[in-house]
């Protein structure tokens, strides 16, 4: 599909991995039972935070803000404008261009959003000063500017398209909603959605050979909701094709019998008014007339999706696992749960590969064991180092864009059945890390964190991990949470 050129000869950032061991730590003391799990919005936000930055150089990366936009409406949850990251391109890929859509969850009820609305997840008020923790956390991998790391994209121009909307840039009501006494939000996405095409439109973006639109957990929901109207919106491009990372949730009941996400999808869709986004299927609309909010959910809008697809993802996504299955992340990493537990794992695994299993090329899929949810594509090791069926990512990810069909998964394993699976998440040298948080892993730290508790110590804490002169602490510039007190005091009481 796209022509691509190997490079070589720059030196791979170091991205910094969590420790298995904190992992394991973390994860049995908050575990789901604790979570509120109808408030999935600020966790990445939260755990990207406290991963802090790496010691790449991002200065090649410029902040965008949509404020000419933000007059017409193109505005965060609280009315703050829109905006990106850029990178231009150089060289051969002076022509070509990825969009990443940032994720991180959705504000799930009229005072989460407002909450949201104070953070980088709902306001684009820090988003200058937090430059280096964000890029810090996520280019690398497929984003990397490094050869050795991403010799087919490493020199492509590159968007971060930031996260503010809370609801996968489809949001679509016309003015401010009010929230209680709080005050009011916004629920404009699909005007950022077109703002952010307008201004890339003007960057350069309508006349490229190669576009590829991908993003990962509420971001890779965005690409795989809106890649045909992006690409409709781009006439001019050679080569557009869509990567749904990490973004594939699947509505499953939990043990008790309960659908509690898919209501959740349902009050998303229903009051951010996304059956008027115009960058959404009518093709899902129509076949699901009656009950159009379905088509917030991955597996119904993938059939209406025509743009070729790559899907990355996890068949033991730790997100869905803890939040749609309400399993105790414990016994997962662990191995601890009891046969009724891991009924229901599996059957998050048969749900992600039967649902998928109707692609055809020109799309395809790379679906593996491991347990996590968005760690190793914008993983450098990850990119490179994960392996199922003797191919790498990396390679499989190469291979499609050049064409090829690329169909590989696991099929019925068991968590973690990848011997690839340790390596993808832990830098193969150098000295042990100190324990840190990584974006993707501990999501659901922050929905314990943010459930709008009026504690002090948990405000506290949102004030720490809000304020980026808190981000360059610790050995080679990230965050060492081990001696920090406000964040053990967190843990204790949730």
């Amino acid at each position: 599909m796209l022509a691509l050129d190997g490079a070589g000869g720059h030196k791979a950032s170091r991205l910094d991995m969590v420790n298995s061991r904190f992992r394991q730590t973390m994860r049995a003391q908050i575990g789901p039972s604790k979570m509120d799990s109808t408030f999935a919005m600020l966790g990445l936000w939260v755990a990207l935070c406290l991963r802090g930055v790496s010691a790449a150089n991002f200065d090649s990366w410029s902040l965008i803000l949509l404020e000419d936009a933000a007059a017409e409406g193109a505005v965060c949850l609280d009315g703050s404008p829109g905006g990106y990251f850029f990178e231009p391109g150089s060289g051969t890929g002076a022509q070509k261009w990825i969009i990443h859509f940032q994720g991180g969850g959705w504000c799930t009820s009229l005072a989460a959003c407002f909450l949201a609305s104070e953070s980088p997840l709902g306001s684009s008020a820090t988003w200058a000063a937090q430059k280096d923790a964000l890029l810090g956390d996520f280019a690398h991998g497929y984003m990397s500017n490094q050869a050795e790391v991403n010799p087919d994209m490493y020199n492509w121009n590159k968007v971060w398209a930031l996260y503010c909307d809370g609801g996968s840039r489809a949001g679509n009501v016309d003015g401010p909603v009010t929230v209680d006494d709080s005050g009011s939000v916004y629920f404009r996405g699909a005007h950022i959605l077109n703002a952010t095409l307008d201004s890339l439109a003007s960057a350069g973006l309508t006349g490229a050979d190669d576009l590829i639109v991908t993003g990962e957990s509420a971001g890779g929901l965005t690409a795989l909701l809106h890649v045909d109207f992006i690409s409709s919106r781009f006439p001019g491009v050679k080569v557009v094709v869509g990567m749904n990372y990490c973004g594939f949730f699947v509505d499953l009941p939990d043990a008790q019998g309960m659908h509690g996400q898919a209501e959740v999808w349902k009050w998303v869709f229903v009051t951010m008014n996304m059956r008027y986004s115009p960058s959404l299927s009518t093709d899902c609309f129509d076949a699901y007339a009656d009950t159009p909010w379905q088509c917030f959910l991955a597996p119904n809008q993938l059939p209406f999706v025509k743009t070729p697809l790559f899907v990355l993802h996890s068949l033991y996504d730790s997100w869905q696992s803890s939040q749609t299955l309400q399993l105790p992340s414990g016994c997962v990493i662990e191995g601890t749960c009891s046969q009724e537990e891991r009924d229901l794992l599996h059957s998050l695994r048969d749900a992600v590969s039967g649902n998928l299993s109707s692609l055809q090329a020109p799309s395809s899929y790379f679906l593996h064991s491991c347990v996590g949810h968005c760690e190793l594509g914008l993983n450098d090791f990850g990119w490179t180092g994960l392996v199922v069926k003797g191919t790498s990512l990396r390679e499989a990810f190469r291979s499609w864009l050049g064409g090829q069909s690329v169909f590989l998964s696991e099929g019925d394993v068991d968590p973690n059945a990848n011997p690839t699976c340790a390596a993808a998440h832990v830098e193969p040298e150098g000295p042990d890390p100190v324990p840190l948080v990584t974006s993707g892993q501990y999501e659901v730290l922050g929905q314990a964190v943010n459930q709008g508790s009026t504690d002090p110590e948990i405000r506290e804490f949102m004030e720490f991990v809000h304020d980026p002169t808190n981000f360059n602490l610790g050995m080679d510039g990230h965050v060492d949470v081990s001696e920090n007190t406000v964040f053990w005091g967190v843990l204790g009481i949730i």
